[in-house]
């Protein structure tokens, strides 16, 4: 991280720029917790509140508008983190993972929509080396191959991920 300059802050601190312009370009920003090397049910209740309140008073600072969706760090909610985030006015989280579809989720502070997160969005795979999110999907990363018409990587393709690798949906029977 020396090397490159980076630190454990948050883009919010680092490159509030970048963020404003992301913003102004018409993108929703969403909290993420303050730090990856949170988990988030090892919180109490209070310490999890002040960190979603303070990546939420961050990312509002440097893009001029509050979030209202929330992935929690590594994706590990707790069991207050739905009541957490509908308390603090967000309107979505994507840290369900029990549905395919999104869904409401009624809590004592109001109602939120539960995002389901799962591998088609997910880059764990490709971050911690194992490149098989699903079995059948691993030898379609690396080169791509257009089959009927839709852009897919080739069946003899490596199944290492690289940082600009990307899985398409499995292209149907072959």
């Amino acid at each position: 991280m020396r090397r490159h300059r980076l630190s454990k802050r948050i883009l919010a601190e680092t490159a509030p720029a970048s963020l404003r312009a992301i913003a102004d370009s018409g993108h929703e920003m969403c909290g993420h917790g303050w730090s990856q090397d949170v988990i988030t049910p090892t919180l109490d209740e209070h310490s999890e509140r002040r960190m979603i309140h303070r990546a939420a008073d961050a990312l509002e600072a440097a893009t001029g508008q509050r979030p209202v969706g929330w992935v929690s760090p590594r994706c590990t909610p707790s069991d207050s983190t739905a009541r957490l985030l509908a308390e603090a006015g967000f309107r979505w989280f994507g840290d369900v993972f029990d549905a395919d579809l999104p869904y409401l989720i009624e809590t004592a502070a109001g109602p939120i929509v539960g995002l389901p997160f799962d591998l088609d969005v997910n880059d764990l795979p490709c971050t911690s080396g194992t490149a098989s999110p699903i079995a059948s999907w691993t030898p379609r990363f690396g080169r791509r191959s257009t089959r009927n018409g839709r852009r897919t990587a080739s069946r003899s393709s490596t199944s290492r991920c690289t940082p600009t690798s990307r899985a398409a949906p499995p292209a149907g029977p072959r």
